[in-house]
């Protein structure tokens, strides 16, 4: 098949995962959706298990660029050199968080994507975390992990992995709980009112984790 087929193949699994969920999405669905028919579709892309692991897999790596990309700017002495400057390690954690949040902007549908992919826990879903989660995550708390080494950042590991995993549910918080705003008579979470009340929340996010030379007071011991 050519590689347009399959790239259409992916794009219609992508959307119709993300309008449905893995259960509410069928094989026939799929193919309707790219003028195929289901054993092309199964010929080509296998199982629909196979095709939504496909699809998320593309999802990781597209994050992993975003994170690579922005390390691939730095050498070792560089590295060292970020990890030490607080100031140029809160732009540099806030600028690759903030990428991340451009995908949601630029593509809506990656907000029902991942919602229904924490709703719909089937174990085979988990080899996906496993696969590919795991050295994503590596990316950033490598650098993470260096920059406490150094004392940039003052927390223990254990806060340190809450804080890192705690984006991930505060920024899918934030899109899904648009309705609840719209109910509360708040802005909407793509306005670019609410994009910047949220980048502004994040500065503070980022500021918990990090020990500035001129507040020499841990965040966690602060009164708040």
């Amino acid at each position: 098949m050519p590689s347009d087929s399959n790239e259409r193949i992916i794009t219609a699994a992508t959307k119709l995962f993300a309008l449905k969920g893995y259960h509410g999405t069928s094989m026939r669905d799929i193919a309707r959706e790219v003028n195929l028919t289901v054993a092309t579709v199964q010929q080509h892309a296998g199982s629909k298990e196979m095709l939504y692991c496909e699809v998320f897999s593309r999802q990781y790596e597209l994050d992993h660029q975003i994170i690579a990309s922005s390390l691939a700017a730095y050498d070792e002495e560089g590295l060292d050199q970020l990890c030490q400057d607080p100031p140029l390690l809160r732009r540099f954690i806030k600028d690759v968080w903030m990428k991340l949040i451009d995908r949601f902007l630029e593509t809506p549908e990656l907000v029902r994507l991942w919602t229904y992919r924490w709703l719909e826990r089937d174990e085979f879903t988990l080899d996906i975390d496993q696969k590919y989660s795991t050295s994503l995550y590596q990316l950033e708390l490598g650098v993470i992990q260096k920059a406490q080494q150094y004392g940039t950042i003052i927390s223990n590991w254990p806060e340190i992995l809450i804080w890192t995993s705690g984006f991930a549910w505060l920024q899918m918080g934030f899109f899904t709980g648009r309705n609840l705003i719209r109910d509360l008579e708040a802005d909407d979470p793509f306005s670019p009112e609410s994009i910047a009340s949220f980048h502004a929340f994040l500065d503070h996010y980022v500021d918990s984790m990090i020990q500035y030379i001129d507040s020499p007071i841990p965040y966690k011991e602060q009164d708040h």
